[in-house]
């Protein structure tokens, strides 16, 4: 099973003039020097604009910091069926739908201090057999999950993937690169190869290191 990948642009001039000129907005730094294990708390849904849902019941993974802003990830989510029934699993894959990728520690706001999570998966396809129908699913683009308690050392920290009201639509958007731009993550999804249309995706996650970290501004 593959996964997504990203790339959107939005530049305020002004955000981007204070950043550049203040070293306080540099990109979080801090991940451990060591790989980490994640898994999900309930159930992870994957939403289409249409209203098509794809819930996978459990996930778990690993991620390999690669310095201490990025590195890779690969998660396995399990069990995991449509909103419409039947089940759901990963081109390639015997079970459930796995997911490789490159994940970022970024800021999504420079007004307070919030700290996410930027997962950029490859292109991910998986099927579905609703009603006895075979669909095809494809996901791309890049989706931002919020670390709930960055500053504060712990083994386990927990991010939050979230959605608004309407369908398809993923409540954290904007985030700022290393050069101090503001960027809008776009997750999108194709079904049985038609138009691209937006995407979200709602999920509860925790990642565990060996020994407590913190994500912090350098």
């Amino acid at each position: 099973m593959k996964a997504l990948r990203l790339l959107g642009l939005l530049v305020g001039v002004f955000a981007v003039m204070s950043v550049m000129a203040s070293p306080a907005f540099a990109l979080p730094e801090g991940l451990p020097k060591q790989n980490l294990t994640g898994k999900n708390v309930g159930k992870a849904t994957f939403e289409t604009g249409a209203g098509a849902q794809t819930i996978c019941e459990t996930a778990s993974g690993e991620a390999t910091p690669s310095t201490d802003a990025l590195g890779l990830f690969h998660i396995h989510f399990e069990t995991c069926s449509t909103n419409l029934g039947g089940v759901c699993t990963g081109l390639g894959d015997a079970a459930g739908i796995l997911v490789l990728g490159e994940y970022h520690i970024v800021w999504d706001t420079l007004t307070t201090l919030g700290v996410a999570i930027l997962f950029l998966p490859e292109h991910v396809h998986w099927t579905c057999n609703p009603l006895g129908i075979n669909t095809l699913v494809l996901a791309l683009g890049s989706v931002i999950c919020l670390i709930l308690t960055p500053t504060t050392a712990n083994v386990t920290h927990e991010f939050h993937c979230t959605r608004t009201a309407t369908k398809g639509e993923q409540a954290e958007l904007h985030y700022w690169n290393d050069a101090g731009v503001e960027q809008l993550a776009n997750l999108k999804a194709s079904t049985n190869e038609g138009v691209e249309e937006r995407a979200s995706e709602l999920a509860l996650g925790t990642l565990t290191g060996v020994s407590a970290w913190t994500v912090e501004n350098t």
